[in-house]
Protein backbone atom coordinates (compact mmCIF):
# COMPACT_ATOMS: atom_id res chain seq x y z
CA UNK A 1 0.00 0.00 0.00
CA UNK A 2 2.54 1.94 0.75
CA UNK A 3 4.25 2.01 -2.39
CA UNK A 4 1.59 2.24 -4.43
CA UNK A 5 0.80 5.72 -2.30
CA UNK A 6 4.41 6.72 -3.08
CA UNK A 7 3.50 5.70 -6.93
CA UNK A 8 0.68 8.11 -6.81
CA UNK A 9 2.66 10.91 -5.32
CA UNK A 10 5.27 10.70 -7.79
CA UNK A 11 2.75 10.42 -10.79
CA UNK A 12 0.65 13.58 -9.39
CA UNK A 13 4.02 15.65 -9.52
CA UNK A 14 5.48 14.73 -12.56
CA UNK A 15 2.21 15.21 -14.48
CA UNK A 16 1.82 18.91 -12.64
CA UNK A 17 4.73 19.80 -14.24
CA UNK A 18 3.47 19.41 -17.67
CA UNK A 19 0.11 20.66 -16.93
CA UNK A 20 2.15 24.58 -16.70
CA UNK A 21 3.52 24.33 -20.49
CA UNK A 22 1.45 26.13 -22.66
CA UNK A 23 1.39 25.22 -26.39
CA UNK A 24 2.32 27.77 -28.94
CA UNK A 25 0.07 28.70 -31.84
CA UNK A 26 1.63 30.35 -35.05
CA UNK A 27 -0.26 31.31 -38.60
CA UNK A 28 2.50 29.13 -40.23
CA UNK A 29 4.87 26.68 -40.49
CA UNK A 30 7.77 29.40 -40.70
CA UNK A 31 6.46 31.13 -37.75
CA UNK A 32 7.19 27.58 -36.18
CA UNK A 33 10.47 27.10 -37.42
CA UNK A 34 11.73 30.18 -36.28
CA UNK A 35 10.26 30.08 -32.94
CA UNK A 36 12.15 26.51 -32.18
CA UNK A 37 15.37 27.59 -33.76
CA UNK A 38 15.51 30.60 -31.52
CA UNK A 39 14.38 28.71 -28.51
CA UNK A 40 16.97 25.99 -29.08
CA UNK A 41 19.90 28.81 -29.32
CA UNK A 42 18.89 30.82 -26.02
CA UNK A 43 20.07 29.85 -22.79
CA UNK A 44 18.94 29.79 -19.18
CA UNK A 45 20.40 31.96 -17.19
CA UNK A 46 18.89 30.17 -14.07
CA UNK A 47 20.44 26.71 -15.33
CA UNK A 48 23.41 27.84 -17.35
CA UNK A 49 24.09 24.38 -19.21
CA UNK A 50 20.35 23.97 -20.91
CA UNK A 51 18.92 25.62 -23.64
CA UNK A 52 15.19 27.76 -22.72
CA UNK A 53 13.83 24.32 -23.97
CA UNK A 54 14.87 21.98 -22.02
CA UNK A 55 14.30 23.81 -18.62
CA UNK A 56 11.87 23.71 -16.65
CA UNK A 57 12.11 27.47 -14.80
CA UNK A 58 9.89 30.35 -14.53
CA UNK A 59 12.61 32.82 -16.86
CA UNK A 60 12.74 30.08 -19.60
CA UNK A 61 8.66 30.12 -19.38
CA UNK A 62 8.89 33.41 -19.66
CA UNK A 63 11.44 33.34 -22.11
CA UNK A 64 9.75 31.21 -24.33
CA UNK A 65 6.54 33.69 -24.11
CA UNK A 66 7.94 36.53 -25.11
CA UNK A 67 9.92 35.06 -27.89
CA UNK A 68 6.03 33.84 -29.12
CA UNK A 69 4.48 37.71 -28.91
CA UNK A 70 7.55 38.93 -30.82
CA UNK A 71 7.64 36.17 -33.82
CA UNK A 72 3.78 36.83 -33.87
CA UNK A 73 4.45 40.69 -34.18
CA UNK A 74 6.14 39.58 -37.20
CA UNK A 75 9.80 40.87 -36.18
CA UNK A 76 13.07 38.94 -37.46
CA UNK A 77 15.32 36.58 -36.07
CA UNK A 78 17.99 39.26 -35.92
CA UNK A 79 15.40 41.73 -33.98
CA UNK A 80 14.56 39.01 -31.31
CA UNK A 81 17.66 37.73 -30.70
CA UNK A 82 19.53 41.97 -30.47
CA UNK A 83 16.12 42.35 -27.96
CA UNK A 84 17.72 39.33 -26.14
CA UNK A 85 21.21 40.11 -25.66
CA UNK A 86 20.70 43.64 -25.41
CA UNK A 87 18.69 42.82 -22.18
CA UNK A 88 21.00 39.67 -21.42
CA UNK A 89 24.27 40.54 -22.78
CA UNK A 90 26.13 38.03 -25.31
CA UNK A 91 25.96 35.66 -22.01
CA UNK A 92 22.39 33.73 -23.10
CA UNK A 93 23.37 32.64 -26.59
CA UNK A 94 24.50 29.11 -26.54
CA UNK A 95 26.67 29.75 -29.55
CA UNK A 96 28.17 33.52 -29.04
CA UNK A 97 29.64 35.41 -31.69
CA UNK A 98 33.23 35.96 -32.41
CA UNK A 99 34.42 39.65 -31.40
CA UNK A 100 36.96 41.25 -29.41
CA UNK A 101 35.11 40.24 -25.62
CA UNK A 102 34.47 36.34 -26.37
CA UNK A 103 38.66 35.71 -28.65
CA UNK A 104 39.54 33.81 -25.34
CA UNK A 105 36.71 31.63 -25.16
CA UNK A 106 37.09 30.71 -28.74
CA UNK A 107 40.51 30.38 -29.17
CA UNK A 108 41.96 28.88 -25.32
CA UNK A 109 41.14 25.74 -26.46
CA UNK A 110 43.11 26.03 -29.90
CA UNK A 111 46.09 27.86 -28.09
CA UNK A 112 45.48 24.74 -25.08
CA UNK A 113 46.13 22.05 -27.52
CA UNK A 114 49.26 23.78 -29.62
CA UNK A 115 50.76 24.17 -26.12
CA UNK A 116 50.35 20.45 -25.33
CA UNK A 117 51.41 19.37 -28.89
CA UNK A 118 54.60 21.29 -28.79
CA UNK A 119 55.21 19.59 -25.38
CA UNK A 120 54.50 16.29 -26.25
CA UNK A 121 56.60 16.38 -29.56
CA UNK A 122 59.74 17.79 -27.80
CA UNK A 123 59.21 15.34 -24.56
CA UNK A 124 59.38 12.28 -27.65
CA UNK A 125 62.15 14.07 -29.00
CA UNK A 126 63.99 13.59 -25.89
CA UNK A 127 63.07 9.99 -25.26
CA UNK A 128 64.16 9.17 -29.08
Amino acid sequence: MRKLFLLFILAFFKLSSFASIQPVEFEDNTQLDLYNKIINNIKCVVCKAQSIVDSDTDFSRSMQTLIAEQIKEKKSEEEITSYITDRYGDKVLLNPPVDIKTYLLWFMPIGICLVLAVITFKNLKKLL
